[in-house]
This record gives structure tokens, C-alpha cells and sequence, in this order.
């Protein structure tokens, strides 16, 4: 009973579709020591919460009563991740796991809470500095205007920016770098997070994909910037297995059968995308690989 109270972990998730990937990731994540909180956003008209909070067994499962119209690029996100670590530090855990309701687990349970009981590193990825460009840090450094206004109106906006060289972030003085949203937080790093959640605020309510950049913004220029793993060739790390090779505009590759080979020899711990339209044979595929351990 101890280890389960000491060595608990919340699973923050987002979803907005793919119900039937959410189904078997909640299973998934079903244990004892877990506490999951969950997102859906206020786009789904009709969602079966009842069905879903009963899905686990052993796990505690939350619903966010306040739900987000969540739009790509906005604020929004951002407001929902920090709405969902609020929620969850409500009860003490070690660790915090960023997830979208079309990830999956690729370890079981036992490997995951073995991996994580004595870490204090924080994985989430950060651009080498060789990595950014100036659309990178004009994410937060200039305005940036809502998609029904008029396109001439903020291409004149934007020029003027360009001319005046709006910079709304160098006051601070900060290191600035970029990654991925999804990640794997120490409760301290959350907690640090949520004292700054006014700041956060404050400097994205006019930016764009903030979502990728403001837990690095944090982080690196505060205490726990040396808690961010880094490997042996000075790479930071989220645990995650993404394909942004065969992206598709904004999204990465979505996983088929014929990544089995990929995902069964990836090292990570949580994998992303997959969809139940495009191929559910590989979620299905992953799912008895991790809950029976066969391949």
C-alpha cells in the first residue's frame, strides 16, 4: 500500500476524437498506482462519460468539468494543459505524463513505474539553439491575431511589426528554445509550472504554438533546467516515439501495421499517432504486445 501512495502517477490526457484509441489507452494505463485525468474537448457534443470513467478497474479516472474549445495554434491548449496539472496536483504524484487520446503506452505498467521510481529528471524536448529559426521565437516574440480577422488588416499589422521589430519577450532577458507539448514531468516541475501560470498566460494570449514552447521557456531558465535529461550525445528526450519524417503538414506520420517493426524496436514509452479510421490493427497489435507480452 506504501508504493502505491509514494510512487503514484497521473496521466494527463487530451482527446478530441478516436474514442475506440482512447478506450484501449485508458485500459492500458489501467493500475493502482495511476490517476487519470481527461480532457475532452467541448467541440464533442456527445460523449459517453459514464462508459468511459468505468473502463478501469484499478485506476482513478477524472473528467475535467471545465471543458475548452480547443483550436490549433491558440492559447487554448495551453490553458488546457496547465487546467489539467492543476487538477491533478490535487493528490501527489511523482510524475506527470502529457498525453493526446490518440497515444499509447509501449511499456506495461510494471517497466513504466520500475523506469520512473527513482528519477528526477525532467523529459520533455528542447532545440539546440543550431535548431531554432525566427519563426521559432516569433511564436511569443510578436502578436499574433485571430484567423477571422481580416488578411489585410494583419498583413499590414505584421509589417508594422516587422518595421517597429516588436519584441514582447526580450525584457526578460531569457534563453529561449522550443520543442514538443507532449512530456514527462516531475510533480516539483509542475508545481513550478502552476506558480507561473499567470506569466504563462500573460505571454501567450497573443501567440501562436505556444503550447510547444512555453514549459521550455520555463523550465530552462529556472532551477530545474539541470533536471531536463539529456543523453550521451546531449540530446534532451521526451520518451515518446513520433515520426515527423512522413509528416503530413502540421501532424506527424500516423502508425500503421507496417511500422511494427519500428514501434517494436523503439526504446520509448508512449508512442504517437494513431488513428482508428486509418489502421486499428497496429493499436490492436500494441495493445496485446503490452497487456499479454505478445509480439
Amino acid at each position: 500500500m506504501g508504493d502505491c501512495m509514494n510512487n503514484r502517477h497521473a496521466y494527463l490526457i487530451m482527446a478530441h476524437g478516436n474514442f475506440n484509441v482512447l478506450k484501449l489507452q485508458l485500459e492500458m494505463l489501467d493500475d493502482v498506482r495511476n490517476d487519470i485525468y481527461i480532457h475532452i474537448d467541448k467541440k464533442v457534443k456527445k460523449f459517453p462519460f459514464y462508459k468511459y470513467k468505468n473502463i478501469c478497474k484499478y485506476a482513478s479516472i477524472e473528467f475535467l468539468n471545465n471543458r475548452i474549445n480547443v483550436k490549433w495554434g491558440t492559447a487554448s491548449q495551453v490553458h488546457t494543459e496547465l487546467l489539467l496539472f492543476k487538477t491533478a496536483t490535487k493528490r501527489n504524484h511523482i510524475y506527470y505524463h502529457l498525453l493526446s487520446g490518440v497515444d499509447l503506452p509501449l511499456k506495461n505498467q510494471k517497466e513504466i513505474h520500475d523506469f520512473f521510481r527513482d528519477k528526477k529528471n525532467e523529459y520533455l524536448v528542447c532545440y539546440e539553439q543550431k535548431m531554432l529559426n525566427q519563426w521559432d521565437y516569433q511564436r511569443l516574440s510578436r502578436y499574433h491575431y485571430p484567423s477571422w480577422w481580416n488578411e489585410r488588416i494583419v498583413a499590414r499589422l505584421n509589417n508594422l511589426q516587422n518595421t517597429l521589430k516588436i519584441d514582447r519577450i526580450k525584457k526578460y532577458n531569457w534563453v529561449f528554445t522550443r520543442g514538443y507539448n507532449w512530456c514527462s514531468l516531475t510533480e516539483d516541475a509542475v508545481l513550478y509550472l502552476l506558480e507561473k501560470e499567470r506569466f504563462i498566460k500573460k505571454i501567450c494570449k497573443y501567440s501562436v504554438c505556444a503550447d510547444e514552447v512555453y514549459k521550455q521557456y520555463i523550465l530552462v531558465n529556472s532551477p530545474f533546467r539541470d533536471r531536463i535529461y539529456v543523453d550521451v550525445n546531449g540530446k534532451t528526450d521526451d520518451l515518446r516515439l513520433v515520426d515527423w519524417n512522413r509528416r503530413v503538414k502540421d501532424s506527424p506520420h500516423i502508425f500503421t501495421r507496417d511500422d511494427k517493426s519500428m514501434i517494436s524496436n523503439s526504446k520509448a514509452f508512449f508512442a504517437r499517432k494513431f488513428d482508428e479510421n486509418t489502421d486499428m490493427r497496429i493499436v490492436k497489435y500494441i495493445y496485446k504486445k503490452v497487456m499479454d507480452g505478445v509480439d
